[in-house]
């Protein structure tokens, strides 16, 4: 099986680290920020709770990255699907990291992959070109359209996705992994 696989809030817990910066720098209560279930589109283009932080986030994303912590047993899962054969396509929507900088943050946590795709902000065009019998990524969106093109997909879950109900959901690698394993059965 060909699997595609977001990083940030699929493999990594960006979302929160960002959440807690903006908290710090804009004098925030992250826990109450926390509990808004707020989503990248509150934080690029503001909300009741923030203002509009695009250009805060873009500016300093590439300073983050080397912070972003992995979810539990990713490694270990993405390890044991390459072990049972699939492919893994990494395809990161990071089209604000700096040259190389995905590359030596994929090398530097030991994410095992088969390849990478950057500025993958198309998911529907990724999934379509490397021909993906699977993609599993935190966005409602990208889930939704891939879907839309007769795609498998799991949507990992974060508090911002709660909401939605229409898409498989997995809320744990280990999970993942049963799911992935019951697919190919």
């Amino acid at each position: 099986m060909r699997i595609g696989i977001d990083i940030d809030d699929t493999i990594t817990d960006s979302f929160v680290y960002v959440l807690d910066k903006i908290a710090k720098d804009y004098n925030k209560d992250y826990n109450k920020l926390l509990s808004k279930n707020l989503n990248w589109d509150d934080i690029y283009h503001g909300c009741e709770d923030l203002p509009p932080l695009m250009e805060y986030v873009f500016s300093n994303y590439h300073l983050w990255i080397p912070e972003f912590k992995i979810k539990e047993d990713a490694i270990e899962t993405m390890q044991k699907l390459l072990d049972d054969g699939h492919e893994i396509i990494l395809a990161t929507a990071r089209s604000h990291a700096l040259p190389g900088q995905n590359i030596k943050y994929i090398e530097d946590n030991n994410i095992p992959c088969t390849k990478l795709r950057e500025a993958a902000g198309n998911k529907v065009a990724v999934a379509l070109e490397e021909k993906l019998d699977l993609l599993i990524d935190d966005s409602i969106n990208n889930c939704t359209l891939v879907k839309s093109e007769g795609i498998s997909v799991l949507l990992f879950d974060n508090p911002y996705n709660r909401k939605c109900t229409t898409l498989d959901r997995v809320c744990s690698w280990k999970e993942v992994y049963e799911v992935v394993t019951n697919m190919t059965k």
